[in-house]
């Protein structure tokens, strides 16, 4: 089955434009209970800022973030010394698929564990108390080649994580300078935004987790195979066995530092016995979490240039890290681990690479390198304007930006002429914005200007911390590809030089450098022509699926099955001309192009019936008129095939003489360019004697309706299968109007309800 939006979603968005037109907006609105949230009728509201998401495939409404910004007075137009709290659950999930295809750059990004939180959901509304929420069920197990989990930390850190890591560290029995997990109740306990359900975690005595101070018991990818474990670990495990189920090879690494937690690197490189610590712990997460394939070292940064807290040595660290990665090889290779890859994550800066040994890292053991190419910019520190992940060098005027006078173009360059082989080294791009207050644009290409600096501590526009904007904020408040623009009074530029976008509201004065799907599709074919390894993002919890499809084109990859048509993102500024937005964007012409033809799951059902196709999943990638024809193979004289050249025929399907009785039917696509597609569906038929039911004893849909809860409820449906409530937010409306959300025969039932277990007829 190949996936598409619905003629459902499409009517459903289409009534909500018409109400959005007349100045209101539909809302879902919550009550707390005890065990998660019961939801009341839907409320008509009046819009609380000038956004109209209705008709939009990338947005949708979050009535919790819609709470918060009146809790604290956030205005997207207005709002500029403050932060605000938007859920991811703003984004509407737009993975396209392409063809795997394993000669084309990997696509890959890093996940946090915290990014699943948000007690805004269980009825805590203090923003202090808000969070991402983040469901890793939005992630399509076929989107990413790879995901690095984020952050280990190393036990004795003395930075600004002393003492969470020294809990963590406690909790497992882990001594001075081994590697450990550090949020022990979101990795390995929680079932929310995991992939797990309640009942799940119930039966799995979730709640025992913990207890004591137990955690080290459960940190086995054993007990996530038992269903005794969860968290973001388990969910992770769930998506890996997925992938696997569609024969995708999802490689899955966790990494060790980043910014705030590079603190002790320096020290340890520096003593064989404390990196043979370090070594075998990391050997030890090998050890209980098979799943894992890689460990990436994210040492901010060797020879200085990080926190100003963490020890470093200029001269020495560049070759002492040469030694912990020879030895992190040495130990894999003799403790049956030699499968297992060894990846660091460096800034892109050359003078900060220069001092990594980066040459000497792969001639000892490194497999690969995740450059850092973002962060070139940030609104506390730097001396003027300028991009924070542009492509290419650009002249930045008179002001002097010294190290930070770069691009991926200039990184790239750097790595080749050390004799780096490109096919190991991985470019970033940012879901996130880097912001500046009271911005004046001297020039708009090159980008040149300047803007008042931020002292740290100051609260300013961003996502939960001050001057990045997270792009679920991005695309809810500032910037809106789908019509080509801006949002309350934002607009979109290009610098044709740098080849790099930005977001400026000349009312209030904020800069917003950011990728855009544009940026990110040359990006991505940057790789591609450069022969790289691939492309990366931080972070895939801030994204739910416009920015990976941008990567996946870009990097050459085949189309097989369209959610949105992203050429239509691949547009430059208001200050660009169309033709120089060809020139510097240069996206290939279309020729010709095949439809894809989509028939639809196939069935199983109890005779006699009147059966319904469904092509409408069939879709053309030039968006022109499909035509329709399906045929029966073989052909069966006793089945006649109603309207067969639509998109949804039907038949009527006679009680099986024996057990059942099956039918397989062809539907062929065409665009009229002589261009067609085909796809098969096949119809099982069971007597209506066959079978046992499910197991269990589970309420027929709808009775009990008001009292289904989301993520827990399961319900017997009018085909006899079983569908489970969704979580929290769907989930709400799994007890509102039968007609529009009654398992199968409601016309928008997907959205509230998930297939549990498919069974037979009760006899």
């Amino acid at each position: 089955m190949k996936q598409k939006w619905s003629i459902v979603t499409a009517l459903l968005s289409l009534a909500l434009f018409l109400l959005s037109t007349l100045g209101i907006g539909v809302s879902r609105a919550m009550a707390s209970t005890q065990d998660g949230y019961s939801m009341k009728p839907p409320l008509i509201i009046a819009s609380s800022q000038q956004n109209n998401f209705g008709s939009s495939a990338l947005i949708k409404e979050d009535e919790l973030t819609e709470q918060t910004y009146e809790q604290i007075g956030f205005d997207p137009k207005t709002s500029t010394d403050m932060i605000n709290y938007t859920s991811a659950r703003v984004l509407k999930k737009v993975f396209n698929q392409y063809e795997l295809d394993h000669t084309k750059p990997k696509v890959f990004g890093y996940y946090t564990d915290w990014s699943q939180y948000d007690n805004r959901s269980i009825g805590e509304m203090d923003p202090k108390q808000a969070g991402r929420g983040y469901d890793l069920n939005k992630v399509e197990a076929l989107a990413y080649d790879k995901i690095i989990l984020g952050f280990l930390g190393i036990c004795g850190d003395q930075g600004e994580k002393a003492n969470v890591i020294q809990s963590a560290c406690t909790s497992m029995g882990k001594n001075t300078d081994e590697a450990t997990f550090i949020d022990l109740w979101g990795d390995i306990a929680t079932w929310r935004n995991n992939k797990f359900t309640e009942n799940e975690w119930r039966r799995g005595n979730g709640g025992d987790i913990g207890l004591n101070d137990n955690y080290e018991t459960y940190m086995y990818q054993s007990k996530i195979e038992a269903g005794e474990a969860f968290g973001v670990l388990g969910g992770l495990y769930k998506l890996q066995q997925e992938a696997k189920a569609s024969e995708h090879n999802l490689e899955l690494g966790f990494s060790i530092g980043g910014w705030t937690m590079s603190g002790p690197f320096s020290d340890i490189a520096a003593d064989p016995n404390r990196r043979a610590t370090l070594i075998t712990s990391i050997g030890d997460v090998f050890k209980r979490f098979p799943m894992f394939n890689e460990v990436d070292i994210d040492w901010e940064y060797p020879g200085g240039g990080g926190l100003p807290s963490n020890s470093s040595d200029e001269e020495k660290d560049g070759e002492n890290y040469s030694k912990l990665i020879q030895e992190l090889r040495q130990y894999l290779d003799n403790n049956g681990l030699s499968d297992k890859k060894i990846n660091i994550a460096s800034s892109a800066v050359p003078a900060k690479m220069e001092k990594s040994n980066i040459k000497e890292l792969f001639d000892v053991g490194l497999n690969g390198i995740n450059v850092m190419t973002y962060d070139f910019f940030g609104g506390n520190w730097a001396p003027g304007l300028a991009h924070h992940t542009n492509l290419y060098h650009y002249d930045k005027g008179e002001t002097d930006f010294g190290e930070l006078d770069t691009s991926v173009d200039d990184a790239i360059k750097y790595l080749r002429g050390q004799g780096i082989d490109l096919s190991k080294v991985y470019i970033g791009y940012a879901n996130y914005t880097r912001n500046a207050l009271d911005a004046n644009i001297e020039s708009y290409s090159p980008l040149q200007g300047s803007y008042k600096q931020i002292p740290e501590g100051q609260e300013a526009i961003g996502t939960f911390e001050s001057l990045p904007s997270e792009y679920n904020d991005v695309l809810y408040n500032y910037f809106d590809p789908e019509n080509k623009t801006g949002r309350n009074d934002y607009e979109i530029y290009t610098d044709a030089q740098a080849n790099a976008d930005y977001l400026y509201n000349k009312n209030n004065g904020v800069f917003m450098s950011l990728d855009t799907p544009r940026s990110v599709y040359l990006k991505g074919k940057y790789a591609q022509e450069n022969n790289l390894g691939g492309i990366f993002t931080w972070t895939i919890d801030q994204n739910a699926g416009l920015l990976v499809n941008a990567a996946r084109e870009g990097a050459g990859y085949e189309l097989t099955d369209q959610i949105v048509y992203m050429t239509d993102f691949y547009f430059c500024g208001k200050n660009i001309e169309p033709e120089t937005c060809s020139n510097i964007t240069d996206i290939p012409k279309p020729g010709p192009r095949a439809p894809v033809a989509d028939a639809g799951p196939d069935q199983t059902i109890t005779g006699p019936a009147t059966v319904h196709l469904d092509g409408t999943r069939s879709f053309d990638p030039s968006e022109t008129p499909l035509t329709y024809s399906w045929t029966q193979s073989p052909e069966n004289p006793l089945i006649k095939l109603w309207y067969p050249t639509t998109a949804t025929p039907y038949f009527d399907a006679p009680q099986p003489d024996s057990q059942s009785d099956s039918y397989t039917f062809t539907l062929e696509v065409s665009n009229g360019d002589n261009n067609t597609d085909k796809d098969s569906v096949t119809v099982v038929v069971e007597n209506e004697e066959v079978g046992g039911g499910c197991s269990g004893d589970y309420p027929v849909y709808p009775d009990g309706l008001e009292t289904y809860v989301p993520g827990e409820t399961i319900v017997e449906g009018s085909d006899y299968n079983l569908y489970q409530c969704k979580p929290f937010p769907e989930g709400g409306w799994c007890h509102q109007a039968p007609d529009a959300y009654g398992p199968v025969e409601g016309w928008a039932w997907s959205d509230a309800w998930d297939l549990y277990e498919t069974c037979t007829p009760k006899s």
